[in-house]
């Protein structure tokens, strides 16, 4: 049985292990494994392992082996997460503070635009309790960075400070990435970030292998630094050679993506397999002139063996300086196995490499399958593989004598290399299309050759966007293009430049010479990097390059990588070319939208800060834009994506309750990425917006937004201090069966403000109830409708897109001499009705079913009074994991749950989902949704 299937085999039980929400009994995964080794034991002994695969399939036993592999790596992986689990951090210790001595073993990373590092230390001594001793915490150091500051990182420093420890915790919504889950992949079980003064005590302790490695590449990292200066693509080429991308700044990330050249910078089995093949070639020429006593070497050593050993060796130290990814591991494991193939005598397929490249990896480390580069790495090899075998039986098909003969090529005497029929195949094309260069572009091979290339370029982007679309929520479209420009210029000019200039830094710097004698050759290869990005950067700024996809449902994506597999491996013809017709469902997709009279209300997971979507049957109004560090704001990270994977291209309207930088830090990213057709706010200036004050409603598809608060016009200030906060825009959802109020940041007083007020409104405008029979007459009705219309205060004006209301509507306003409004423009159809009642300042706060906690669920908010008078089912937090103000109060939470209400926190339930609709009001949560076994948080007895 091939290898490549058993690995299939191997990977289906991985999966259904990491898609389980609870682990399973370790006594049950032990049974599991001793089962699956002892079927497979048993078919060993009674021979079935050395029968031939015809027999085997015949016997039917040959499915046994299969499920026995699957039962295996799913028993395994769920061991290795009993393992993983044990060692994080124990609940006791959460947020806990200590005092603690480590030592930096993992290269720093700079993040944000302040100064913070965050790098892998091991923490040595524990003073207090004994909880941690000889393990690695991801540690996060504020007032700190790797270079040019007060306080530097650097591998190999010991260093003595307080430490606040995290359980590992991160961002969950809908759609988009897993941050906790990333943490759990990167083998991260505790954090922790310094505060205070920290001490540093001694540098140069490298206490471990990894540690040594790392310090050398930081080394090695800052001579190519110094080298290239501050020029635009220095970060670029060091992330090319080293595998360190914090020098690439956010502009260039977005544009590399938006082009789908984002792969060429990253440690990618290209640049593995070129310096595995430069360091055998360099061999093999050096080897060739070497003679011992008046005798070639060759005479007596494989000239072969010594070039695959050598670039199996400088392929090693390659992917051990360049950080030892994923995408580096599985090439050197193909290039382990396919050299060990080749030493050995014996035949290989590259799918069997392959094959035991996955075996090999997700044997020492399950759970690098929950990295998204693992896929697209492998899945990329398998789109390269099938379309090399329909390119061998295409030229069997046309020139059958090309696979006449056997080729027979001698090192030493009684042995010859025996190559895969894929390689025979392009040895022996090669060597028939040998001709010069004159001759070659006569006969139109050079058309031929880019036909070929482009062909290669358009089956591997479609093999590769099922996956694509599904992680990223876009796809760039300009993508074949691109890579059929920068992938030959970076692969086999910038890359081998970079390489070579990085050589010759280490040797300069390791003599102890100036590395600025090197300057003119880091000028000329930077030079080289901008002729191949520079067309690419215009491409991307000329025309669009992107499109938005929706995240389809995984049983959308298995189909798309159905037709895939069907487009790779099918006969070439009509069903060939179909099968790509299989990835249009998955790209076509688009989520359900709320009927008519419902809404959909979104409350995203992001942090300290607040933003919420509301979506009616075709609009839809976002609440607030969350916060903003530096550089990274929160709709860059979370929002952005959100409305990516939901197809959400516009929005209607963008309501900030007040000008806080956790309300509206990411307003301007939003502006440059998404379509604003009304801007609502208070205290925004000098920006153009609508300022918010009670009496302004709206409608769509049957559901009405009104404004409570402000009560006075002091949105249309500048706005400081506490008016901040009390000036918040407070908005409320009323639709056919349910309501949902968003109050901002208001605090106890402005609460207790509007519920005095209504009290007041009520017993003001009561009015004695005339009898059925007594009519008003033509005076008096005239008079009311002029009362009416001087009560009503100026703020009290509909949305620009107000729809006009319906024909019976009309005939009662008209009764009741409430004056009609002309809107121009096209206006949504109105299904629910409002009244007059709703534009006056004195209007009472309704029932409301759903509520947003005022200011995050601040103890200075969320009065008893307001909660009383709300009467709401559901009362939501969006606050940060353990922050700093301590959002929600505990207090605050009590208040709520005391009056029977249900209430939901962002940081323990993720993003939190209101459906209403006629069926009833429906609350889920993405932890709920996406429960996976590493989001259990159950006490656990201590590190190890």
């Amino acid at each position: 049985m091939p290898l490549a299937v058993l690995a299939l085999a191997w990977l289906l039980g991985l999966v259904i292990a990491q898609v389980q929400t609870e682990l399973l009994p370790m006594p049950l995964l032990l049974g599991m494994a001793v089962f699956a080794l002892g079927v497979l034991g048993w078919s060993a002994r009674t021979g079935l392992a050395q029968k031939t695969e015809t027999l085997a399939i015949t016997s039917g036993l040959w499915w046994l082996r299969l499920i026995s592999i699957a039962v295996l790596a799913c028993a395994w992986t769920g061991l290795q997460g009993h393992r993983d689990l044990l060692r994080r951090l124990p609940l006791a210790l959460d947020n806990q503070t200590t005092s603690a001595q480590y030592v930096v073993i993992g290269l720093p990373v700079q993040s944000g635009q302040g100064f913070t590092a965050q790098v892998k230390a091991l923490v040595l001594i524990e003073q207090g309790p004994k909880v941690m001793v000889d393990r690695q915490v991801w540690v996060t150091w504020f007032d700190a960075c790797v270079r040019d500051c007060a306080q530097v990182i650097r591998v190999g420093q010991r260093w003595s400070s307080r430490l606040n420890w995290r359980a590992p915790h991160g961002h969950l919504n809908f759609y988009g990435d897993d941050a906790q889950q990333q943490l759990y992949a990167k083998q991260i079980y505790a954090q922790a970030r310094v505060r205070g003064a920290a001490k540093l005590l001694a540098i140069g302790l490298t206490p471990t292998l990894g540690s040594w490695l790392e310090a050398l590449r930081a080394k090695l990292i800052a001579s190519m630094q110094t080298v290239l200066g501050g020029k635009t693509y220095a970060g670029v080429l060091i992330a090319l050679v080293f595998g360190d991308q914090q020098g690439i700044d956010t502009g260039q990330w977005q544009w590399f993506a938006n082009a789908g050249i984002s792969h060429l910078v990253a440690i990618s089995g290209t640049h593995v397999s070129l310096v595995a093949s430069l360091g055998g070639l360099f061999a093999g020429f050096l080897f060739d002139h070497l003679r011992w006593h008046g005798q070639a070497i060759t005479q007596r050593f494989s000239r072969r063996s010594v070039s695959v050993l050598t670039g199996l060796l400088c392929a090693l130290v390659y992917c051990l300086l360049a950080g030892w990814g994923l995408s580096a591991r599985r090439t050197f494991l193909m290039l382990a196995t396919v050299s060990l193939s080749l030493l050995g005598r014996f035949r290989l397929r590259t799918s069997d490499a392959l094959g035991i490249a996955l075996f090999a990896i997700t044997v020492l480390e399950p759970h690098a399958i929950l990295a998204h580069g693992l896929w697209l790495s492998f899945t990329a090899v398998l789109a390269l593989l099938a379309m090399g075998l329909a390119f061998q039986a295409n030229v069997k098909k046309r020139r059958p004598e090309l696979l006449s003969t056997q080729p027979a090529q001698l090192d030493q005497p009684g042995h010859s290399i025996q190559q895969t029929s894929f390689d025979q195949t392009v040895w022996f094309w090669c060597r028939q299309k040998r001709t010069d260069l004159l001759a070659w572009w006569r006969t139109k091979q050079v058309n031929r050759s880019f036909l070929c290339l482009l062909r290669f370029q358009c089956v591997l982007t479609l093999a590769t966007l099922p996956l694509l679309a599904w992680i990223f929520p876009q796809v760039s479209v300009i993508s074949v293009l691109t890579n059929l420009w920068a992938i030959p210029w970076v692969g086999a000019v910038v890359t081998p430049a970079a390489l070579g200039l990085a050589f010759l830094s280490a040797v300069v710097a390791g003599f102890g010479l100036p590395l600025s004698s090197l300057e003119p050759l880091g000028q000329l290869v930077h030079a080289l990097a901008v002729i191949g990005f520079a067309p690419v950067h215009w491409l991307v700024q000329t025309i669009p390059s992107t499109m938005d996809v929706t995240q389809a449902p995984i049983g959308w994506v298995l189909l798309s990588v159905l037709g895939v597999g069907l487009a790779l491996c099918l006969p070439v013809g009509l069903s060939r070319h179909t099968a790509w017709l299989l990835l249009l469902p998955q790209l076509c997709w688009h989520p359900t939208h709320p009927e008519t009279g419902g809404w959909r209300l979104t409350a995203f997971d992001l942090g300290q800060g607040e933003s919420v979507l509301i979506e009616t049957a075709q609009h839809q109004v976002l609440y607030d834009t969350g916060w903003q560090h530096g550089e990274s704001d929160a709709v860059q990270n979370i929002v952005l994506p959100q409305l990516k994977a939901m197809g959400i291209r516009s929005l209607d309207d963008v309501v900030i309750s007040h000008p806080d930088l956790d309300h509206v830090g990411g307003l301007a990213t939003l502006q440059k990425t998404r379509e604003i057709k009304q801007l609502w706010g208070s205290g925004l200036h000098p920006m153009v917006y609508r300022a918010c004050r009670a009496g302004q409603f709206w409608e769509y598809d049957g559901v009405q937004f009104q404004m409570l608060a402000p009560r006075s016009d002091c949105a249309n200030h500048t706005l400081e201090g506490a008016q901040r906060n009390r000036c918040s825009c407070v908005l409320r959802i009323s639709g056919r069966w349910h309501s949902a109020l968003l109050p901002g940041d208001i605090d106890a007083q402005t609460e207790k403000q509007l519920v005095q007020e209504v009290q007041t409104t009520r017993t003001t405008q009561k009015t004695p109830k005339r009898s059925r029979h007594q009519k008003k007459g033509k005076g008096q009705r005239k008079q009311t409708a002029q009362t009416r219309t001087q009560n009503q205060p100026a703020a009290c004006a509909t949305h620009p897109k107000q729809s006009v209301r319906q024909t019976s509507q009309k005939s009662k306003d008209k009764r009741e001499g409430i004056p009609k409004v002309k809107l121009k423009g096209k206006h949504p159809k109105p299904l629910l009705e409002h009244t007059s009642d709703a534009c006056e300042i004195g209007q009472p706060v309704p029932k409301t079913d759903v509520v947003l906690m005022s200011h995050h669920g601040s103890i200075s908010s969320s009065a008893l009074q307001w909660i009383q008078a709300l009467k709401a089912r559901h009362a939501i937090a969006q606050a940060g994991h353990h922050n700093r103000f301590g959002h929600p109060h505990p207090k605050v939470i009590q208040r709520w749950k005391e009056q029977g209400v249900r209430t939901w926190v962002s940081a323990q339930d993720g993003a939190i989902e209101v459906n209403s609709d006629a069926s009833g009001l429906v609350v889920r949560t993405a932890r709920q949704v996406r429960k996976r076994y590493w989001h259990d948080q159950k006490p656990v007895n201590a590190l190890k």
